[in-house]
């Protein structure tokens, strides 16, 4: 009997650490997920989590692979393929290289960014798609069929696609950015002279730190040679900074008019003037430019997004701008933003279905993004994430509460944090609504100081700590002082209390939070504004209690220590000043194009059997078609996870039942995590990001076009098919969810039994590995240890590790067998 060696491979999980919680308010751990019946394909986050881990050594925080690495890497194996096709024959392509067989899939093709309608076709027929890892694809039959345009590239990353006005220009930027839990490295610029067929990289932008990701990129109409590009660095820290480059020369050269430390997301120009521009800060706002991208300034006020923006210009009035970002003003983590004034100022949609405020994104703000403006009514918007929306605008508004803070020099000494849960200026600010509504200044600076109430919570208390248990201690002089400034004619004094969270007074410590940290050491000292008169000299009997610190509560905050400052510190001459700021929203009727989850309506939902009927969920890029511009009549051309997807031509395309149509035949970027053939025969098995498991159809010699057919639901990973059995095949979900067929794949059920229950003791991407030797012992793994089957899954038993072998999570766990 031969010897099988298991190797058991784990890696050490990333430590992330938590929002703050309020102090008020018991902890509010989220549960860990369940097993689900039909499991779906929504763990984007972790998804991009493990790309990041598996591309990052132990001894790094982030991956290091140079950007063009894969373009050199190329280039080394077609010398080297050359130099082979001299000396060897046999099974050998022309280039030298080993000949690789394409065995599809021809119908499921993977995540998709970017789209751009061709110019020059009467039929508007010729598009290009680019997917997020396969490249820049082009049809010209609507979709019927798809040619990559990209062969001899590495597999690239395609962000965004721009043409000016004729085509005679096209320009694709590589680089995906998602969050700063994800971005794969791109390798620059490329450009097409001849509607898209070929592509050349710009040298410009070959191996240049700045387009190591480019998150967007647009041309003038009418000037091709002028080029506008948004860039993140590929490893993300909270300081670094982002880029808008600058081209007048066709991309030879390049200007940075703009570094900003923070995120920029995309970049778009007004579509009556290319001199008018708009860039989208992550979790900060829109930049404007009036003078074609050279110069920049901050267009947002009303706006509090806290995470990913995407903007839509209407191309009817340009004065009038949608943004989708995450934010929780509405209260429900998502909100549609609208500028009737070129983006001087931001008010609110009112985007409610079923007469409630919906969170559009569905948690997924982070990763998918889009919205269009109809092309004909100012009035209407296309926008979602994992499902599709329009909204119609109406002309009432009501006045929603917001109050927000300002900073005005004093973050070089404090940072505040946030709490969790307070939906007020990115939840660094808490606030009694039923107080009036004033605006307060904390001062800062030479001379400035005043008493303030001292709290203590009991010794060892973190977060959630009950308010009648902070304590009463005396009246002790800050390094600040606190005004109400709501009729500057007459500012008033007002008093303030703190937690002393290490019992020394007031001081400022740098930002420590866990819990695993000790607790004298976090950064908690709690700042309480209340909306009180101030005495130097008596302390006020309303707060001087346990639990004083929220009578006549105005507003709370969390100040920690700038990093880079220490204490004591000589205080600039500042101030932070917190005041209402109330926010304009109009109605709104909203309706669904697509419900992928079937979370509102389940209008157009996706049907994982057969990809053709119903649209994919996860959306990502929207651009419109116009057919007649007389009838006002248009269709939508739709990326997402599932590939590309088109409406039907109306005045209100993608709103009716059956309105959308699969075109991704041909279109082949699947993205596999796992893969195996059925023994003896040229049938295949895989399972896909976002895509389930399928399977080559039986009876056939699967290739390039061939259809695969639905196994198993959810995001598919690892499978196995026996060696010695073709009828016994094993697929994978995320967490330790093995599904298991005994008749060749007609039908398939759970293969858990003897497997822990609780899905976080396994490794998001689901592991399994056996011998083709003995292909009926199979063995997966969890955090507790190496799980074993004889029976090719019918049932497993644990073969514990006694050493703690996992530090963290099991996240990066993996099994592989020798041989």
């Amino acid at each position: 009997m031969k010897k099988i060696t298991l190797c058991v491979i784990a890696f050490f999980a990333f430590l992330w650490a938590g929002l703050e919680y309020r102090t008020d308010s018991p902890r509010q751990d989220r549960p860990a997920p369940l097993f689900n019946k039909i499991p779906k394909t929504d763990k984007p986050a972790k998804f991009l989590e493990l790309y990041r881990g598996i591309r990052t050594r132990d001894d790094a925080s982030s991956p290091q692979y140079e950007q063009n690495y894969k373009w050199r890497e190329l280039q080394k194996a077609k010398q080297h393929a050359s130099a082979r096709r001299r000396t060897l024959t046999g099974r050998i392509k022309s280039n030298g290289v080993l000949a690789w067989e394409e065995r599809g899939p021809g119908n499921v093709p993977g995540r998709t960014r970017a789209l751009l309608e061709v110019p020059g076709d009467p039929a508007k027929n010729t598009w290009l798609a680019g997917s997020a890892t396969g490249g820049i694809w082009r049809t010209s039959d609507g979709g019927a069929s798809w040619s990559e345009k990209s062969q001899d590239f590495p597999a690239l990353p395609i962000s965004s696609l721009a043409s000016n006005n004729d085509g005679s220009v096209i320009y694709a930027s590589t680089g995906e950015f998602v969050s700063s839990v994800f971005s794969a490295i791109g390798n620059g610029i490329f450009k097409s002279v001849d509607k898209g067929q070929t592509w050349q990289q710009l040298p410009a932008t070959n191996n240049n730190p700045e387009f190591s990701v480019i998150t967007r990129l647009i041309t003038s109409p009418s000037d091709g040679n002028l080029i506008i590009a948004t860039t993140v660095p590929h490893n993300l820290s909270k300081d670094s900074t982002s880029s808008i480059m600058r081209s007048v020369d066709g991309g030879s050269t390049w200007t940075k008019v703009k570094e900003i430390t923070g995120i920029l997301e995309q970049v778009i120009a007004s579509p009556d003037d290319f001199d008018i521009q708009y860039v989208a800060q992550h979790g900060e706002g829109v930049w404007k430019s009036i003078n074609g991208g050279l110069t920049w300034n901050l267009s947002g006020d009303g706006m509090q997004p806290n995470g990913r923006l995407e903007i839509a210009i209407s191309p009817v009035d340009p004065d009038k701008i949608y943004v989708a970002a995450e934010s929780n003003l509405s209260g429900a983590l998502a909100d549609l933003y609208y500028s009737n004034n070129a983006g001087n100022t931001w008010s609110l949609v009112d985007v409610q279905f079923n007469g409630e405020d919906i969170d559009f994104f569905e948690g997924q703000g982070f990763y998918d993004n889009t919205i269009l403006c109809d092309p004909f009514d100012a009035n209407k918007v296309y926008f979602g994430g994992v499902s599709l929306f329009r909204t119609t605008v109406g002309t009432s508004t009501t006045i929603i509460d917001n109050w927000n803070i300002t900073e005005n020099g004093t973050t070089e000494v404090i940072f505040l944090q946030s709490f969790q849960n307070i939906q007020y200026d990115d939840q660094r600010l808490t606030v009694d609504a039923s107080e009036p509504k004033i605006t307060v200044e904390l001062r800062f600076g030479s001379g400035k100081s005043q008493k303030a109430h001292r709290f203590f919570v009991p010794a060892g208390a973190t977060h959630g700590v009950d308010a009648s248990n902070y304590t009463y201690q005396d009246y002790v002089t800050v390094p600040f002082e606190a005004w109400d400034i709501t009729n500057p004619g007459n500012p008033q004094q007002l008093m303030v209390s703190f937690r002393d969270q290490n019992r020394n007074g007031f001081d400022l410590v740098p930002q420590k939070l866990a819990d695993t940290e000790p607790a004298q050491e976090h950064s908690r000292e709690y700042l309480y504004i209340h909306n009180l008169n101030y005495s130097p000299t008596l302390p006020s009997s309303q707060v001087m209690v346990n639990g004083g610190h929220e009578k006549n509560l105005a507003y709370n905050i969390f100040p920690a220590l700038a990093p880079g400052a220490s204490w004591p510190v000589a205080f600039p001459d500042s101030e932070i000043e917190i005041g209402y700021a109330g926010i304009l929203r109009y109605n709104a009727t909203t309706v669904t194009c697509a419900d992928g989850r079937g979370t509102f309506d389940n209008k157009n939902t996706a049907n994982q059997v057969d990809l053709d009927q119903g649209v994919h969920p996860d959306h990502h890029y929207m651009i419109p078609i116009i057919t007649n511009a007389l009838a006002k009549t248009y269709k939508i051309l739709l990326a997402n996870d599932g590939g590309v997807f088109i409406s039907k031509v109306s005045a209100n395309p993608g709103i009716a039942e059956g309105d959308w149509q699969f075109k991704g035949i041909g279109f082949n970027t699947s993205q596999f995590f796992g893969a195996d053939k059925r023994p003896g025969k040229d049938q295949y098995i895989g399972g896909m990001q976002d895509n389930g498991t399928r399977m080559s159809p039986d009876g056939e010699v699967a290739d390039a076009k061939s259809a695969y057919q639905y196994a198993v639901g959810g995001d598919g990973f690892e499978v196995l098919w026996n060696n010695k059995d073709e009828n016994k095949i094993l697929g994978s979900v995320y967490y330790g969810q093995i599904s298991r067929t005994t008749n060749g794949g007609l039908s398939w059920q759970a293969a858990t039994d003897g497997l822990s229950p609780n899905p976080q003791e396994f490794p998001f991407l689901t592991k399994l590995a056996n011998s083709k030797d003995f292909p009926e012992r199979v063995f997966t793994v969890g955090s507790n240890g190496v799980y074993v089957s004889d029976n090719f899954g019918g049932s497993w038993t644990l073969t514990g590790i006694p050493q703690r072998f996992v530090v963290g999570s099991a996240f990066y766990l993996d099994v592989e067998v020798s041989r």
